[in-house]
């Protein structure tokens, strides 16, 4: 009988290789555009690629997988003083009722991630019994460690579009972005399994409440977040064998899991100390079978799972180190997570001769990929400012631990001399230079840090020096930390009070641990207390900064009492590729009082819907001067990676003037310059209701442009009721010679109601001030346009918003939004 569903995925198979084909061979022609001698070194690395592909999958279908290395008790000692937790510090800091719904849904396996909506995830069936995999024997006795009663998790499952991957396909034979609106990234998020930390952080909670109360603790308690934490691993490493199924496809994915497992196993396991201290205390508990037993045995973890945890990690490690996303002048993020995860992993890990080369070479390209991949001005290279926030995320936590390493790490360095094995290069090289350290006798001891959250994230504390003259530890170049210094200043300068920056580049909403989940108690400011935490403690001081200007990322920031505009005009990103970075050139993001009034649309998507994604990153979707069937900067509409791609740089950006109210830059992408140029204008003056008054209108840039006399009889009051005038303008002018109809859009924040008035003014309230937008072109007045768009906050989340637009045939169109106190 003719099996249609085969010929089906035959077919997919035939398209998909035929796609992989030209995608290869489209990444080289791209990458000839922006480096000649880049695609030359990719031209020898997909060479070298395709030559080991064969022998590769035969020894991952031939043979187990997992991993046969030894770990026991003895060899495995988790260095907890890396990671230490004061249980008490959260408290105050979190939504308790919150945390514990979130960790409620979660127990029930109930998940709303990416816009997907909260939904259960779980398995229809067991491991298939038909199985000859040589892994299955393994994973059937690691299933049989899992409680009864526990519902496996779809880890292949988009369970957004329904769409689900195969979990028998080698890792590299994984295919995304052929089938619309099924997205790789759904499965990949629950993958990260950042949610065990909320699991950890209920239990955290539920321990301080009841230890308050200074009852003992009961066992039921103590299992239900602990054994869905050691059900839900179990459940991925035995549905997961190592290689196979989506999970293991993005080496990046495969760190952020590791680090979110490392971090949680160490709030379990803090807590289960300290529980266990307190009970020495009353010396003997009975159990509830009436036994009287040693307390100081419980471990609260059975060692059944530790070994498979254990081991576990080593192969996350392993598979990290094997694929790392490494390329000659073209890496970014991925592969900063990369050297991440493996500082995470080896400083976890015992000493062996191995895992001591994983850190040896996670030191030195950090420090390299630190200065790679972060300018001169802090910002990050990507041109985007939410991927600067994921990739700080990655470095900061990562000093952190290794300001931090016990004694016996330092020793294990030592002992590698003044070199190390490159992984990257396959090759060894020189230590860099940018990183030292001593050994003198430590004495470690972790206290709670002033920053709570901090600790809890991450464990880094305080030190107590041993017995020598110099302190122990590892200490960094100059370099290092002036950059690090820049990271903070640049993040410091576009955050705001509320945490909210502006969102201008890509936005997937990226973490490497988790700071939001609806909670909204760590966010951006989280990230940035950590900075300050990790950079104070390299005993660095942080002045205040003032600074506005970030040339190398292409951001001015304009200000004025409570207006914060961000122009942004620069660099593409990448060294030229523009695989993050938009076609928003001159285009502006307003803040008014801290709250977002003026917004990026955003991203929305990648792969699932490609014309979306390119729709996101079009200049029509950003607050510059638009013209239609034109782009500042093109991209291919052929294969999958174009949507990271842009074809040249075309649009040289440029700023020409700036200041603290005025700004001047130019773009060259419509072949013809688009020159904008924005002023900020202030007035305060002081009226009575007679129309008399003092006071002074001014404009930006603080020169008189007319005074209100002062009443005739000398008064310094004027008569009548007093009126406070405290209003501030926005003027833009767009020159463009192209002879074309000119547009310009000004996307406002959703929830912000445009009404239009008879004089061609858009009139919007925002509850204490008053926006008025209008333009003309010469002495004509141009009529706005008022339209619906979606604004996408996150990746995979869309809202109603509006936007209005002013349309031009001239050269020349002004604009101005004046802002006016209610």
């Amino acid at each position: 009988m003719l099996n249609i569903t085969n010929l089906y995925n035959n077919f997919v198979r035939i398209r998909i290789n035929q796609k992989e084909n030209l995608s290869q061979l489209g990444k080289l022609i791209r990458l000839f555009n922006i480096s000649p001698g880049i695609a030359i070194s990719k031209v020898l690395e997909l060479f070298n690629r395709s030559r080991n592909y064969k022998r590769q999958k035969r020894r991952y279908l031939q043979n187990k997988t997992y991993s046969d290395i030894g770990i026991g008790k003895q060899e495995f000692t988790i260095h907890n003083s890396q990671f230490t937790i004061k249980e008490s510090l959260i408290v105050s800091q979190i939504d308790v009722e919150l945390i514990l719904k979130k960790a409620g849904e979660i127990l029930e396996h109930k998940f709303d991630l990416l816009g997907s909506c909260l939904k259960k995830v779980k398995r229809d069936s067991d491991i298939n019994s038909e199985n000859r995999h040589p892994n299955s024997i393994e994973q059937k006795k690691i299933r049989g460690l899992i409680d009864k009663d526990y519902e496996l998790i779809d880890w292949q499952l988009d369970f957004k579009s329904g769409f689900s991957w195969d979990e028998n396909t080698w890792y590299k034979d994984i295919k995304y972005g052929f089938i619309e609106g099924a997205d790789i990234k759904i499965p990949w998020e629950l993958g990260r399994m950042q949610h065990l930390q909320i699991l950890a952080k209920a239990n955290l909670i539920t321990n301080y409440e009841l230890r308050i109360t200074n009852e003992i603790y009961k066992e039921e308690n103590v299992n239900l977040y602990l054994r869905e934490f050691e059900n839900q691993i179990l459940d991925f490493i035995s549905s997961n064998p190592p290689g196979f199924g989506v999970q293991w496809a993005s080496a990046m994915d495969v760190v952020i899991r590791a680090v979110n497992w490392i971090e949680s196993y160490n709030i379990f396991n803090s807590i289960i100390k300290r529980r266990n201290e307190f009970t020495i205390k009353e010396s003997v508990v009975e159990s509830r079978k009436g036994e009287k037993i040693d307390s100081s045995l419980s471990s609260g973890m059975t060692g059944s799972f530790e070994y498979y945890f254990l081991r576990s990690i080593y192969e996350h490690g392993k598979h990290i180190i094997e694929n790392l996303e490494w390329s000659s002048g073209m890496r970014g993020n991925h592969y900063l997570a990369d050297i991440t995860g493996l500082i995470y992993i080896a400083a976890f890990l015992p000493e062996t001769d191995e895992i001591n080369s994983w850190l040896n070479f996670g030191i030195n390209e950090l420090c390299n990929e630190i200065l790679y991949q972060f300018n001169d001005d802090g910002s990050n290279f990507e041109a985007s400012i939410n991927y600067h926030f994921l990739s700080a995320e990655m470095v900061f936590p990562a000093m952190g631990l290794l300001l931090h390493l016990p004694q016996e790490k330092l020793i294990a360095l030592e002992k590698q001399g003044s070199s190390y094995y490159n992984y990257a290069l396959k090759r060894y090289c020189m230590q860099t230079g940018l990183w030292e350290f001593t050994i003198d006798k430590p004495q470690f001891t972790i206290e709670a840090s002033d920053s709570e959250s901090i600790q809890l994230e991450t464990g880094i504390g305080k030190r107590e020096l041993g017995n020598g003259d110099k302190e122990p530890g590892i200490k960094f170049n100059s370099m290092i930390w002036e950059r690090l210094k820049r990271i903070h200043e640049f993040s410091a300068t576009i955050i705001n009070d509320e945490g909210i920056i502006p969102q201008i580049g890509d936005n997937d909403s990226g973490q490497l641990r988790i700071t939001n989940y609806e909670l909204r108690i760590n966010g951006h400011l989280s990230k940035l207390n950590l900075m300050r935490d990790v950079i104070g403690q390299m005993g660095i001081s942080i002045e205040d900064n003032n600074k506005k200007r970030f040339d190398d990322f292409g951001l001015y920031i304009l200000e004025d009492k409570d207006i914060k505009m961000f122009v942004r005009c620069g660099s593409v990103g990448q060294k030229g590729k523009g695989g993050h970075s938009h076609n928003d050139q001159l285009s502006f993001e307003m803040f008014v009082g801290n709250k977002p009034v003026i917004v990026d649309p955003g991203t929305y998507n990648y792969t699932a819907y490609p014309m979306l994604r390119n729709e996101y990153r079009s200049t029509r979707m950003h607050n510059t001067m638009w013209i239609e069937g034109m782009e500042q900067n093109d991209w291919w509409e052929e294969i999958t990676d174009d949507l990271f791609w842009i074809k040249k740089d075309k649009s040289r950006a440029r700023k020409v003037e700036f200041s603290d109210t005025h700004f001047i830059g130019e773009h060259y992408g419509y072949g013809i310059p688009h020159k904008r140029e924005l002023t900020i204008n202030n007035s305060h003056f002081t009226i009575n209701e007679k129309g008399r008054g003092i006071g002074k209108v001014e404009s930006g840039n603080g020169k008189s442009e007319l005074t209100i006399e002062k009443p005739e009889d000398g008064s310094q009051k004027p008569e009548g009721g007093i009126i406070e005038l405290d209003n501030i303008m926005v003027t833009g002018i767009d020159f463009c010679e192209l002879n074309k109809i000119k547009h310009i859009s000004f996307h406002f924040a959703p929830g912000l109601k445009i009404n239009k008035s008879n004089e061609g003014i858009v009139v919007i309230d925002t509850g204490d001030k008053l926006i008025e937008l209008s333009c003309r072109d010469g002495k004509i007045i141009c009529q706005p346009e008022v339209e619906k768009y979606y604004y996408s906050p996150g990746y995979g989340e869309r809202v109603e918003a509006e936007k209005v637009m002013f349309s031009s045939a001239r050269n020349k169109i002004e604009w101005k939004i004046e802002i006016k106190k209610q």
